[in-house]
């Protein structure tokens, strides 16, 4: 954690989010040209959707350059077009509707539909002051009526006043489905909205066992993260690589994209087959875990501020049993590197009825 982020934490809540919202203004206006455009090509969408049978509403779809995000969203457009082949799925970002929200919910009013689906990004994002949370809000308190499902969320709040208010929100929604994505997530869930909440993987789960890669497994991938959910400071972060360096080459990598996002999905596949060379991956980042498992090579999870990557490896260590191991400090981490290194796994299948599965899941509540 950034020594700014520990004084900010030591903060009334209030200012804290007070302070979280100023920053992320600032930061984003050099985007309000592109929201601009983005809101006029959104707004032609809209309307030309109004002589569909049924629309998709698919709010917070990431614009930035997190590939695990991006994955996450390349995930579920394919499962909402499995879901719903016969549907227009209107995209809606996060940063373009909170930039507009009284243009967009006057659009959204001349055309949604009481048979339209409501859907929201998956991720880390039922928090305090996510802007992610923020939309739902906003979305969720105008259009309680429709069918919605919130797909799988990893859930922390730090105040009971934002997650009452977001709890009282949810519950007016008889027709919503909340995922969560660990089981610390859907105790969350569950006292969120009540009979409302269910467990169900990362969806980009749905991708292990889809790809099959050749050649020989050499050296250590160490995917870490350099942000303030990151409990690494750079002194530990070259030590793990010192100590990896003693069992076998170590290469250095991230799940952010190096660039413009062009083809996201094309560079993901290219980050996987990266991590399908390696013998062993060792990240603290949660789509750190399942690139690894996509590209059919054990991982080692280690800690970060919440619960979101070790309750993720939990899960995940039940459902791919030996592909998956914590460590929570130095010499945890070296009884697990060569163990796994030492290890024959077999090979991971493919969960194939996965959209279907989460299918029957969703009609159980709408």
């Amino acid at each position: 954690m950034t020594f700014s982020r520990k004084i900010k934490r030591c903060l009334p809540i209030g200012l804290q989010k007070f302070l979280s919202d100023t920053i992320r203004f600032f930061r984003e206006l050099r985007f309000l040209r592109e929201d601009l455009e983005k809101s006029r090509s959104l707004k032609n969408e809209i309307v030309l959707s109004r002589s569909a049978a049924q629309r998709i509403w698919y709010f917070a779809v990431p614009l930035h350059s997190n590939l695990g995000d991006q994955a996450q969203s390349i995930c579920i457009r394919e499962w909402l077009e499995y879901h719903f082949p016969n549907a227009v799925i209107l995209a809606v970002p996060t940063r373009t509707f909170l930039r507009a929200r009284f243009l967009f919910f006057r659009w959204i009013g001349n055309t949604i539909q009481p048979n339209d689906y409501i859907v929201f990004q998956s991720g880390y994002t039922m928090t305090d002051f996510h802007p992610d949370e923020k939309l739902r809000r906003l979305v969720l308190g105008k259009y309680r009526q429709n069918p919605t499902l919130i797909f799988p969320q990893t859930i922390l709040f730090q105040s009971e006043k934002f997650k009452n208010r977001s709890a009282e929100i949810l519950r007016q929604c008889p027709k919503l489905l909340l995922l969560a994505r660990d089981k610390v997530s859907l105790k969350e869930a569950e006292s969120l909205c009540p009979g409302r909440a269910a467990y169900w993987p990362d969806m980009v789960s749905s991708w292990i066992g889809r790809y099959s890669f050749s050649g020989e497994h050499k050296g250590i991938l160490f995917c870490v993260r350099q942000d303030g959910e990151s409990l690494l400071s750079a002194d530990n972060r070259e030590n793990i690589f010192q100590l990896l360096e003693t069992f076998a080459p170590v290469e250095l990598c991230g799940t952010e994209a190096d660039s413009q996002l062009q083809n996201p999905k094309a560079e993901i596949q290219s980050l996987i087959f990266r991590f399908s060379r390696a013998k062993l991956i060792v990240t603290d980042r949660y789509h750190g875990m399942l690139f690894a498992l996509a590209a059919g090579v054990p991982v080692i999870a280690l800690p970060v501020n919440g619960h979101k990557v070790f309750s993720g490896a939990q899960e995940l260590a039940t459902l791919y049993p030996g592909y998956v191991q914590t460590a929570a400090n130095e010499k945890q981490l070296q009884e697990q590197v060569q163990k796994l290194l030492n290890s024959q796994l077999p090979l991971l299948q493919k969960r194939e009825t996965f959209f279907q599965d989460l299918e029957f899941l969703a009609k159980n509540y709408f």
